[in-house]
């Protein structure tokens, strides 16, 4: 009897503690994931690597990886998606990402995230995965102070003005997705200079030109 009220005690905490992991996102999430790709049989531009009631990650396939031959690995660039369902949007970055060609149309990927890792460059997509805002993170010490802070820019897509600032509590891989997707909900802007917060030849390497869901 007691054996059996124990394993209901376990069971009742697994699915809290599930329910709470899934309830909140980060980016350092994907740190460790692994997915197998074969480059024939797979259509499409994506593989989701979470789906549930809040959060959807999606891994961005870039066919041009797959020119590597069998036998080797190589390492590049990942384009992935955290996708928040309460806002409709989602936040797309690059991260470190090892290849390995194992056999015939296979292709074995690691996934990784530095814990110190500052991602200087990201884009806010819509349901679509169409670009909406450029955004770009900063970790560091203020003028003139030994304290560092965690802060972030978005800027309009489209036009390259309005640019809202805001503060982060942690540094943006380990930020809730959507305690930063929520200030696209705010009338905090800070500025109307239409300058790009980054170069837009940055935008053409390290993003695709398009996504199709």
């Amino acid at each position: 009897m007691e054996l059996k009220q124990l394993n209901k005690i376990i069971l009742i905490l697994s699915f809290f503690i599930g329910i709470n992991v899934f309830s909140q996102m980060n980016m350092s999430y994907i740190n460790g994931e692994k997915l197998t790709i074969n480059s024939k049989t797979k259509k499409g531009d994506f593989i989701k690597l979470v789906d549930d009631n809040n959060y959807t990650i999606y891994y961005i396939i870039d066919r041009k990886d797959f020119d590597l031959k069998r036998g080797l690995g190589t390492s590049s660039m990942a384009n992935i998606i955290f996708f928040s369902k309460k806002y409709n949007k989602g936040i797309l970055a690059s991260f470190q990402q090892m290849i390995y060609h194992v056999k015939k149309n296979v292709y074995n990927i690691s996934l990784s995230v530095d814990e110190h890792m500052i991602i200087p460059q990201m884009i806010i997509v819509d349901k679509n995965f169409n670009y909406e805002y450029l955004m770009t993170s900063y970790f560091g010490p203020l003028p003139n102070s030994d304290i560092d802070i965690s802060r972030m820019r978005i800027q309009d897509y489209r036009d390259y003005c309005k640019i809202k600032k805001m503060s982060l509590n942690k540094i943006i891989i380990d930020e809730d997705i959507n305690e930063i997707l929520k200030i696209l909900n705010t009338d905090t802007i800070t500025s109307t200079n239409c300058e790009v917060i980054f170069e837009v030849e940055d935008l053409k390497q390290f993003f695709p030109k398009k996504i199709v869901r």
